[in-house]
């Protein structure tokens, strides 16, 4: 059985999924700095509308700080301590 690697430039399915919840979400501000783990819980917390169920395979914040790098629609911010806080990038950029 042939595995595949994960795809480093292209967005899978999921990670799709997860950035669109985000995006819609009250519970998180993304126009604001929020880290990697607040958004992890706020995809914790999201249930479908539709069979209120939760998400199957729901990513770690470590998953998310790469998400948010592939993406290109966040913008990165390091502290002195090297932790990272994220914003969406404006539309005119």
């Amino acid at each position: 059985m042939v595995t595949r690697k994960p795809r480093a430039s292209r967005m899978t399915s999921f990670e799709l999924l997860w950035i669109r919840i985000l995006k819609n979400s009250n519970q998180i501000d993304i126009c604001a700095p929020f880290k990697a783990s607040r958004a992890e819980q706020v995809l914790l917390a999201y249930r479908n509308p539709r069979t209120n169920l939760g998400l199957r395979y729901p990513p770690n914040k470590f998953r998310l700080n790469y998400v948010f790098k592939k993406s290109k629609e966040f913008k990165r911010h390091q502290d002195s301590n090297g932790n990272n806080t994220w914003t969406l990038k404006e539309v005119s950029e």
